[in-house]
């Protein structure tokens, strides 16, 4: 990780080729089957990237916020609904 900011580089998951839908703005060859990684529901995928995140923080929320591009709050709120958090 370069900065305090988690980009998308930083996060390493494994999926098929071809990971990303096809549209405007995608790598040509991509297909839309594998936009996200095989066997992951979209939250299961968002609740895995809050975890990486809060790792990477040693635990710290506002930390792993600013690294998400959340408010403390936004966080905490989806912490709340993955029970993480009461």
């Amino acid at each position: 990780m370069r900065g305090t900011q988690l980009d998308a580089a930083d996060i390493k998951l494994e999926s098929a080729p071809g990971g990303v839908p096809s549209g405007p703005g995608t790598p040509r060859g991509q297909s839309e089957a594998h936009f996200l990684p095989e066997g992951l529901s979209l939250d299961q995928y968002e609740q895995e990237i809050i975890r990486e995140a809060l790792r990477r923080a040693d635990g710290n929320k506002s930390q792993a916020a600013r690294m998400l591009g959340l408010t403390r709050n936004a966080l905490r709120y989806r912490l709340t609904q993955m029970g993480l958090e009461a």
